[in-house]
């Protein structure tokens, strides 16, 4: 009696089986590619723009034509609003919140020229209306970023040439409210509700503002640089 070459019910169920559990272990392979893809592609954006500002701050204190060895006025507050004025330009910030679009409210780093400090001149909220429309100011931040950290302060020390030294911090953060948190906080980092709950964007200000390590952290990023610089406009 002859038998006919062929696959068992068995043999087919293991095959499907070894074939289901390949497909899967492909599949999370892909799912982690992509996942650390767009994490880099996120923290590279956040590193540059954050870059770009230590840039801008640092030009305008090394070559700020104001007080001898003091381009910087101390920060004033506006509202929501907080304005640095260095060397002949203006940052215009909102601490903590997050940035969706350009509105008399909203805004993320507002960077532009002005010949009068808003102490002196018009309502930051003015000078946004105003010069966004004219191309006179730039926003220097994209969507779902903010500014975390943003403090110049001047140290007791001199550079050889006697010029006042500034020390530079700048952070700026990629996510929403539910992806960041901020470990001087208690419990931010562990309540996934704590921080949206809350809404208080003091919160996710600091030097320990952070992503929350969860399902979708692939989709923030967190970028702090310092430097420390001197004016030298007024040396000869």
């Amino acid at each position: 009696m002859n038998k006919e070459d062929g696959f068992t019910i068995i043999e087919l169920l293991i095959a499907s089986i070894a074939f289901t559990v390949l497909l899967i272990l492909v599949t999370m392979i892909v799912i982690q590619v992509s996942r650390v893809y767009y994490k880099g592609v996120i923290l590279s954006n956040t590193q540059n723009v954050d870059s770009v500002v230590m840039q801008d701050v640092s030009k305008d204190i090394q070559f700020g034509s104001n007080t001898p060895n003091m381009p910087v006025s101390l920060p004033e507050t506006f509202g929501n609003f907080t304005v640095y004025c260095v060397g002949n330009n203006i940052f215009i910030y909102n601490l903590g919140q997050e940035f969706t679009q350009i509105s008399s409210s909203n805004i993320g780093l507002i960077y532009g020229s002005s010949t009068t400090c808003p102490t002196n001149g018009p309502n930051p909220s003015t000078l946004i209306n105003k010069d966004i429309q004219n191309g006179e100011f730039q926003e220097l931040l994209s969507p779902m970023m903010r500014v975390v950290n943003f403090s110049i302060t001047p140290k007791s020390l001199t550079n050889l040439n006697g010029s006042l030294l500034y020390d530079i911090n700048i952070g700026i953060a990629f996510g929403s409210n539910q992806a960041l948190c901020n470990s001087s906080v208690v419990n931010t980092c562990t309540n996934q509700d704590t921080m949206s709950i809350k809404k208080n964007y003091s919160n996710y200000s600091g030097k320990y503002v952070q992503c929350k390590l969860q399902l979708g952290d692939q989709y923030c990023g967190v970028s702090y640089l310092n430097t420390t610089v001197a004016n030298e406009y007024n040396l000869n």
